[in-house]
């Protein structure tokens, strides 16, 4: 009984979400991570709408440069752009339960496959803390579980493209 009623618990409180396999790619260079479906989190990034994974910053284990992780969350920004790095960064507004409001340093990927789907150039917001309540993952994913597929997220970054041109 004790058993049944830790694992239908658990499954309550994420939503029934599922843990899945993933693969982040940054600048060449790949890391596998374990990653739960959680229908809650509406992360999503401002220019293209693609889900966000939020990623414990421990877990990228050397797919940023050392000086990256050694730079206080507060001088980030800044000292990043003075770098090469700067391009690839990012600050992603967010709310949670946890944090009424804040920012996330979040890193452009080369790619991030999940469940069998490819996302080209999808944001990974880096948590500062853990995500996980047993740390049986170390991401969140709200995106859909069988993914939008390569060819529905490149469109909408295309078309999202063509109307930054036409507005600029």
């Amino acid at each position: 009984y004790a058993l049944l009623h830790l694992v239908f618990r658990q499954a309550a409180r994420h939503g029934g979400g599922e843990i899945m396999d993933a693969t982040i790619s940054i600048g060449g260079q790949s890391r596998a991570v374990r990653v739960l479906h959680d229908t809650g989190n509406t992360l999503r990034s401002p220019v293209t709408g693609q889900p966000v994974l939020v990623l414990e910053q421990t877990s990228l284990g050397g797919l940023l440069p050392p000086e990256v992780e050694r730079i206080p969350p507060e001088e980030r920004m800044a000292q990043l752009h003075a770098t090469d790095l700067g391009r690839r960064f990012s600050l992603l507004p967010f709310c949670s339960i946890g944090a009424p409001e804040g920012l996330l340093l979040a890193v452009c990927s080369d790619s991030v496959q999940i469940g069998g789907t490819t996302y080209p150039r999808t944001l990974v917001a880096l948590s500062p803390g853990p995500v996980s309540d047993g740390g049986g993952y170390c991401a969140l994913w709200g995106g859909e579980e069988g993914g939008e597929g390569v060819d529905r997220v490149s469109a909408r970054a295309a078309a999202s493209a063509a109307s930054d041109q036409q507005a600029g």
